[in-house]
């Protein structure tokens, strides 16, 4: 697993970027392998580190804001067609109570140039 910084970063991998803005399915409104996770203030790395675990996560960006502590992290997990995997992976991380929230992230309307996340949706 990769290392889970204290305070998500302030940017997306490219590698994630690509996917952020190109559905592969061309069904789905949404990323089949992201999730955006906020924290809860004063969550330790460790804690972080172990939800994102729990899920087979890897820290690829996130966005730092005003509403909370730590930012946004964006989390790639393994991918699945059927988007089942992501939605046990969703609904694992939202069980944990250092888990402040979490969403999916859904494809911008008619925005494919964007090279960063404008926030979550409430899906």
């Amino acid at each position: 697993p990769s290392a889970v910084p204290a305070v998500a970063p302030d940017s997306v991998s490219w590698s994630a970027t690509s996917r952020l803005y190109n559905p592969s399915d061309g069904r789905s409104p949404y990323a089949q392998d992201i999730l955006l996770v906020r924290f809860r203030p004063g969550t330790r790395v460790a804690e972080k580190s172990r939800v994102i675990g729990l899920v087979a996560g890897t820290v690829v960006g996130g966005r730092r804001d005003a509403t909370s502590a730590g930012g946004m992290y964006v989390i790639q997990v393994p991918p699945d067609t059927t988007q089942a995997l992501l939605m046990n992976a969703q609904a694992t991380i939202r069980s944990q109570a250092s888990v402040a929230s979490v969403w999916l992230y859904a494809f911008p309307p008619h925005e494919p140039t964007h090279r960063q996340p404008n926030g979550p949706t409430s899906h």
